[in-house]
């Protein structure tokens, strides 16, 4: 569930306990509401969702919450079972910043055609996202006009469209220039509110899969955008980046539901979890 205000999240909240309370009736139990951010993850963005997790026959479930929570691979070691592998997921200590996703392929791309990588993976992010990957897709931005590159180069890091003299103002109120060394804003449908952090340009697809935390070998088809009516009945790359869960999310998400139905039984991860929840 997409996570705005806490206000709206709240009221959200409410209706869904009422709903949620019915799968009584069926032996199927749910936890607290809880948001999680996917940069909490390993991906490099700022993107909140309230998380439901449900399971039939065990009347409670933990899972780690923002403000008061242990990592999700703390969670599963305590568990005491075989250390699970995670060659797979790309082990950072910090949080990956929009700079260690793009910085490899920050350059311009005039044609569709895949290209090869002109610079080398430096961050551990980088070498993650190209792992079995040989050449670049999506990597295609647009052509703007005079006027919109003039806006784009007077926009610091940081800076939105309403810190422009109004003659330069575009009626594009979430237009922003990226800051590198932080994590990206909520990424949407829309990749022309975000500016690159140090190109004057919008962000690519590829750019957009990056901060997704899409691998580089997973190509979008279709077109690269569609306007207005017809995004009813297509779906363009923008919108298959931008509507996605974060796959590193995911993973996570998945990992640790499927560690706690793996335990040994559920009287034991039962009381396993009421001992957390009360050191919470």
């Amino acid at each position: 569930v997409t996570y705005t205000a806490l206000k709206e999240t709240l009221q959200i909240a409410s209706k869904l306990n009422i709903n949620l309370s019915n799968f009584g009736l069926m032996r199927y139990f749910y936890t607290n509401l809880f948001v999680i951010n996917s940069s909490d993850y390993g991906v490099p963005q700022n993107r909140k969702r309230l998380i439901i997790i449900g399971c039939k026959n065990i009347n409670t479930i933990f899972f780690p919450k923002k403000s008061n929570y242990e990592e999700l691979r703390q969670i599963i070691e305590k568990l005491e079972l075989e250390p699970p592998n995670y060659d797979v997921v790309p082990i950072v200590k910090n949080k990956v910043s929009i700079y260690d996703a793009l910085d490899d392929i920050a350059y311009l791309k005039v044609k569709e055609n895949p290209i090869k990588y002109r610079k080398k993976a430096a961050s551990i992010y980088q070498k993650f996202m190209r792992k079995n990957s040989e050449k670049l897709f999506n990597h295609i931005t647009t052509k703007h006009r005079k006027n919109s590159l003039k806006m784009f180069s007077m926009l610091k890091p940081g800076q939105r469209i309403e810190d422009l003299p109004k003659e330069l103002r575009v009626n594009r109120r979430s237009l922003q220039r990226m800051e590198q060394n932080k994590q990206s804003r909520t990424l949407t449908c829309c990749n022309e509110d975000f500016i690159h952090y140090s190109l004057d340009r919008i962000i690519t697809i590829r750019e957009m899969a990056r901060l997704q935390s899409f691998p580089d070998k997973y190509i979008f088809q279709g077109t690269r955008t569609t306007g207005g009516k017809r995004r009813k009945f297509s779906c363009c790359q923008v919108q298959q980046v931008g509507n996605s869960v974060p796959p590193l999310l995911a993973q996570a998400i998945g990992e640790g539901v499927l560690k706690m139905l793996e335990y040994k039984s559920n009287s034991e991860l039962t009381d396993f979890i009421n001992n957390l929840n009360k050191k919470a």
